[in-house]
């Protein structure tokens, strides 16, 4: 179980770590056959896979990019225009080869088993397959990257893709030199990640102030946790639940470094206790916290403080 995880927050967007070394090509169908196992609405499977080898087409698709990068570069202010220019957005040239995974709507039409009150079902089916290609190539410690700078009809005149069927994703992908701990929008100031808290709704939606930070670092030290002082949790009347406050207030903890990469959270008994909760609550909350990576659980059972807490600023 935790080697499925670890593929989970290893996966990169990819754009300069290419080595342009040569694919397996059982490797390619395997991960291929990773993306075509995924679920899709009636069973549809309404996906394809182009693979791209040829370096006049993958050539010509990368000056497309280039073109609409320019595109997107003068729409924005200075300050963040220059922060996208030191951001890579492709992969192209320097990746061993590309897989177009497109979206073909009749597939399985007109009756499509759970698609008739929602009709972006197909559409997100194949999203799934390329998480699954996505997870599979990382899994196989080669690198992905996710090419979004294009026009889908110059795609489909390139790639001769009939009417109807959408390129829904250009992929580049082969082997890597590494792939970064941060993902580069991170590491270049362009968004922070989230915590996950301000995004967990229960039995319904809850207003939250979902911030869209350029700095995570920034975007951690600043949230606090809800409430204001921790103090007893259980019975504060704060709408939040309980085991998201103290998240909340852990977290805090660790980005800000009061407590150090490596070292052990307050055992069980003294969260409960400190902060007037119940067992259950204690164990969601660190829950949250190991599936946000921040911490893990080691051989004696205690729970840490994981090196993934140093891209948000703690340790």
């Amino acid at each position: 179980m935790p080697e499925f995880y670890d593929v989970i927050f290893e996966r990169r967007d990819v754009r300069a770590e290419f080595t342009g070394e040569a694919v397996a090509e059982e490797v390619l169908m395997r991960i291929l056959g990773a993306a075509h196992a995924a679920p899709s609405v009636g069973l549809s499977q309404p996906w394809d896979f182009v693979v791209v080898r040829d370096q006049g087409v993958r050539e010509a698709f990368a000056e497309h990019v280039l073109r609409e990068r320019e595109v997107f570069a003068a729409t924005l202010d200075a300050e963040r225009a220059a922060t996208f220019a030191t951001i890579k957005v492709d992969g192209v040239r320097e990746s061993t080869l590309s897989v177009v995974v497109t979206y073909d709507p009749g597939r399985g039409a007109p009756a499509v088993l759970g698609r008739h009150s929602i009709a972006d079902a197909g559409l997100y089916s194949v999203c799934l397959a390329i998480q699954n290609l996505w997870l599979a190539a990382t899994a196989e410690d080669l690198g992905v990257g996710w090419v979004s700078f294009y026009r889908e009809e110059f795609v489909a005149g390139l790639l001769g893709i009939p009417e109807g069927i959408r390129p829904v994703a250009w992929l580049c992908l082969g082997p890597v030199t590494h792939r970064h701990r941060v993902p580069d929008l991170e590491r270049k100031g362009w968004r922070g990640r989230v915590p996950l808290t301000d995004l967990v709704h229960e039995d319904g939606w809850r207003e939250q102030n979902v911030r869209q930070p350029s700095s995570l670092l920034r975007h951690t030290r600043g949230a606090g946790p809800y409430g204001g002082h921790p103090g007893h949790m259980a019975d504060s009347g704060d709408p939040v639940p309980a085991h998201l406050r103290l998240a909340d207030v852990l977290r805090e903890r660790i980005t800000s470094g009061e407590i150090q990469l490596d070292s052990p959270l307050p055992s069980e008994e003294s969260l409960r206790r400190d902060h007037g909760l119940d067992p259950d609550d204690v164990r969601r909350a660190v829950q949250v916290l190991s599936d946000e990576g921040l911490v893990y659980t080691g051989r004696d059972g205690n729970v840490y403080v994981s090196s993934r807490a140093e891209e948000t600023g703690g340790g």
